[in-house]
């Protein structure tokens, strides 16, 4: 004689609980992650820019030339490259472009990142934040192949003897969570920031 076979089914208050609870779950654990990966990005970018200063610096000094990171900011462009992109580029000593160092190309960071000061005040969360006040301005900077012309831009600049340019003081280099304004960039507590020295040029993170 065949068994009779059992059948387990659930109630539809069940199956809408379940959902229920999956939903509020997910309500919790989404928020979660994407916060923790947002810092990650925010530090994948500081090794970034950080390993970059160096490989700029070690140029200008191998080289015996002026070269600088060159960071758009308000240049007219597309968005997309405003505080997020960077490249390295030959200059004088009077800050005027000469030509982008051979093998090198322009670069991203990581999404919901952007560079968002240079500073010699330590702390992004003042009235003055994002104008990039210790930066250098380069002039005739060659943007045609992003789509822009020849412009002034805002970098950072070593000297032959590896030391940042003009002002000479210490600079604090801001890499955040990217908020983005159409003016600029604005303050954020999500940020890391790479101290340059003055007198050597040595590249470390935080205020060391």
């Amino acid at each position: 004689m065949r068994k009779a076979c059992n059948k387990t089914s659930f109630s539809l208050i069940e199956l809408i609980s379940v959902v229920a609870i999956s939903i509020i779950l997910i309500a919790i654990v989404i928020p979660a992650f994407y916060s923790l990966t947002k810092g990650q990005n925010v530090e994948m970018a500081t090794r970034v820019i950080g390993s970059q200063l160096k490989a700029v610096r070690s140029y200008a000094i191998t080289n015996r030339e002026y070269v600088a990171l060159i960071i758009p900011t308000t240049e007219s462009l597309s968005s997309e490259y405003l505080y997020k992109t960077y490249r390295a580029c030959v200059v004088n000593k009077n800050f005027k472009f000469s030509n982008w160092v051979s093998g090198e190309k322009w670069e991203f960071l990581p999404t919901g990142t952007a560079i968002l000061d240079v500073d010699e005040t330590l702390g992004h969360l003042d009235t003055a934040a994002g104008n990039f006040e210790s930066a250098g301005t380069i002039t005739s900077v060659d943007f045609s192949s992003i789509g822009g012309g020849t412009a002034s831009a805002k970098g950072i600049v070593f000297t032959p003897t590896g030391k940042t340019a003009n002002p000479a003081t210490r600079k604090y280099v801001v890499v955040g969570g990217s908020l983005l304004l159409e003016s600029g960039v604005t303050s954020t507590s999500n940020y890391i920031e790479i101290t340059i020295d003055q007198y050597s040029g040595r590249i470390s993170y935080g205020s060391d």
